[in-house]
């Protein structure tokens, strides 16, 4: 039988459709694994392109986030405002892919987030608008969805995290909270989906870190202190004989509140060039405003030495900024018959005066130096200021001060530099035992920590 021939437009049909197969095969390879790592593969095939059979590497493509720089410092918040509070800033990059966060989970831990009434996210979107999410956090963990914070190909994109707080005790916020916000890393299903730009042929991506990322540690008052230099510029003059003014300082409270202010410590230094050294300060007197307010504090010098003297030969140690000085404490007490703790109301300012008595024997180059103490330290991990100290008869709530003559008591006096309290508590009184070793307190005392922007700076006398 003749064996029939088949037809040129047969041939050609079956050219052509190797050619499409070969050009699907050869198409795209590129891929993104939830590591984000890059990978090498072998296309196999025939000589018909020189690429079939050789080596490729496909783009890298994924997203990542860390800290932003501009993320906020650990600072003071407060609660009751109706204002957001910036307490950190993200920073999300793309590589190889455009790419928008379409679901990411904030962790807020150590029950911080129960002092948190609100949560709110800003961020870009792909037209370059900022969108705001606000939720309410319902536990540690926060999820946020229906997102479209776009990441551009090679490029980056800011988160900032802002929270609205519990006003304590009235609202449900807890004194002193020790809030962190973080980013969770999508290590646990669900907690973080981003999709690139071309999501036909690249699949999402599911992890944003390696670890959860987390901003500074934020402390919860309803109010706080600013605490600034009241000194003349130019330094002051010593008068042999006479009072002078020592040092000058304001404090302002927070229009969100008033607030009570237990403790100052003043660090004085009396530099005599005479041979022998007889310069001394003494009378020292404490003033509010243009009111001697003396007789309702106890003024007390910490070496140990004479109360209310000082010499040139008994300091006890350096200040913060490094002069050799003697801390004078400055503490308040007796409530209510003779004053008590020093209050502040809400939005209002006052300037507070040392004051001492400068002897006959300061002559031509001597010199004072006074700089008001502000210890920065932390007191996270204690439910009360007084847990820095010892625990006298069972009575938890117990700040320790010192003695009239100037005897420490407890452990930890470097601590107390400047005691003050936001007002939270519902009982505030306050009140020196008759020897001027402690106080009862309110469980509503802090440190001077994180009160100020910039210390106040030494001031000098001279002659």
């Amino acid at each position: 039988m003749t064996k029939r021939k088949k037809s040129p437009e047969f041939n050609r049909t079956l050219v052509y459709g190797v050619i499409i197969i070969a050009l699907v095969v050869v198409g795209y390879y590129g891929f993104k694994s939830i590591s984000g790592s890059s990978a090498a593969g072998k296309i196999p095939g025939g000589n018909l392109s020189n690429d079939i059979g050789n080596n490729i590497t496909p783009t890298k493509i994924d997203v990542t986030a860390a800290l932003d720089a501009s993320s906020p410092p650990e600072h003071i918040v407060l609660g009751g405002q109706v204002a957001f509070d910036e307490v950190a800033k993200y920073n999300f990059t793309a590589v190889g892919s455009g790419f928008t966060v379409r679901k990411l989970a904030l962790i807020i831990p150590n029950a911080g987030w129960t002092s948190v009434s609100m949560l709110q996210i800003e961020y870009p979107d792909k037209t370059g608008q900022t969108v705001i999410k606000t939720v309410s956090p319902y536990a540690e963990k926060t999820k946020f969805s229906a997102l479209t914070l776009y990441v551009p190909k090679n490029g980056s994109s800011v988160m900032t995290v802002k929270a609205r707080f519990k006003k304590i005790g009235v609202d449900g916020g807890t004194f002193k909270a020790h809030t962190k916000f973080g980013l969770a890393s999508g290590a646990i299903a669900g907690d973080f989906y981003a999709t690139p730009e071309n999501s036909s042929i690249i699949s999402a991506d599911t992890r944003v870190a390696k670890q959860d990322i987390y901003g500074d540690t934020h402390i919860l008052y309803n109010s706080k202190p600013t605490v600034v230099s009241a000194n003349p510029s130019g330094g002051g003059v010593i008068v042999p004989g006479s009072v002078v003014d020592l040092y000058k300082f304001k404090v302002t409270a927070d229009p969100s509140g008033a607030i009570a202010l237990k403790n100052f410590t003043i660090a004085v230094s009396v530099d005599d060039v005479s041979i022998p050294k007889t310069a001394y300060l003494s009378d020292f007197t404490f003033m509010r405003g243009s009111v001697d307010i003396t007789t309702s504090a106890q003024i007390t010098d910490v070496s140990g030495s004479t109360p209310l003297t000082l010499e040139d030969t008994n300091h006890v140690g350096a200040t913060e900024q490094g002069i050799l000085a003697t801390p004078i404490q400055i503490a308040f007490g007796d409530t209510p018959a003779d004053g008590g703790e020093q209050l502040i109301p809400a939005g209002q300012s006052v300037i507070y005066t040392l004051r001492a008595k400068c002897s006959p024997e300061f002559t031509t180059g001597d010199s004072i130096n006074v700089v008001l103490e502000l210890l920065n330290v932390d007191s996270d991990g204690y439910d009360y200021l007084a847990d820095y100290d010892m625990d006298i008869g069972g009575v938890e709530q117990l700040i320790t001060l010192q003695n009239a003559q100037g005897a420490a008591m407890g452990d930890a006096e470097a601590y107390l530099n400047f005691i003050w309290s936001d007002m939270s508590a519902l009982s505030h009184l306050p009140n020196f035992d008759d020897a001027g070793h402690d106080v009862i307190s309110s469980p509503d005392w802090a440190t001077s920590y994180l009160i100020w922007d910039v210390m106040p700076p030494p001031y000098e006398l001279k002659l």
